[in-house]
């Protein structure tokens, strides 16, 4: 009975051991940066950027060079600069929308570059430096856009979207050097004056209001879908 008894309690601590193996491996596993950007990829594709964009920064906290965290990271805040540089007004109230979507491109452009010095591949370089080219282009920086875009072909001169956002910067900064230069100079001193009264922590709240007004329109759109009131999209 002695023997029985022992052995029954030494399988009982096996399970214990096995239980907080497993608990600790799946803490582990939960603040893993590959994870972590595993699950801002699943956010993204479901276009909530709020998650996607939380999730790359706590990947980021944990592991800095994280190089998907870091370009995924620069896909989200792209993607949400241009929502917000060209929403409607009255359906997302947020002042100096064009000074913080500038500065959200910019931080993506940033992360872009970072990403082009951990990546080797050939097709994720070449992807990573038309990104950076749009990122500059959506600034009207055109001579960086330039250098990014001709970077891009460098590595893939078939890539058709890519020449032609190259000769759209080209025109325009061209453009620029003619009579409309001074009001240009004039339009870049304004929008950085702006910028430099919106610190980042500023745009981070206005971006999570952005992006809160956002998903409250989202979920409106689809109550309204679900009770057969909402107008059908266009099939674009």
């Amino acid at each position: 009975m002695k023997n029985i008894h022992l052995n029954r309690l030494t399988l009982f601590r096996k399970k214990i051991i096995l239980i907080l193996f497993i608990f600790a491996n799946s803490i582990l596993l939960a603040q893993h940066p590959n994870q972590l950007t595993y699950e801002g990829n699943k956010a993204f594709k479901k276009n909530d950027m709020q998650t996607a964009i939380n999730k790359y920064n706590e990947a980021l906290k944990i592991k800095p060079n994280t190089k998907k965290a870091i370009y995924n990271l620069g896909n989200a805040l792209y993607k949400e600069a241009l929502t917000l540089k060209f929403s409607n007004a009255t359906a997302i109230n947020i002042n100096n929308k064009d000074s913080i979507a500038n500065l959200m491109l910019q931080r993506s452009a940033e992360l872009y570059s970072s990403a082009s010095q951990l990546y080797k591949n050939k097709d994720s370089l070449q992807k990573i430096y038309h990104n950076l080219g749009n990122a500059y282009l959506f600034q009207k920086k055109y001579t960086e856009a330039i250098d990014a875009y001709k970077k891009s072909l460098k590595l893939n001169p078939n890539d058709e979207d890519t020449r032609y956002n190259l000769a759209y910067a080209l025109k325009h900064k061209n453009d620029n050097k003619g009579g409309g230069s001074n009001n240009q100079q004039q339009q870049n001193q304004s929008q950085n004056q702006q910028q430099q009264q919106i610190n980042k922590e500023q745009a981070e709240r206005m971006l999570q209001t952005l992006i809160q007004k956002e998903k409250e329109l989202q979920d409106k759109k689809k109550e309204q879908q679900a009770a057969g009131t909402a107008k059908p999209e266009k099939d674009w």
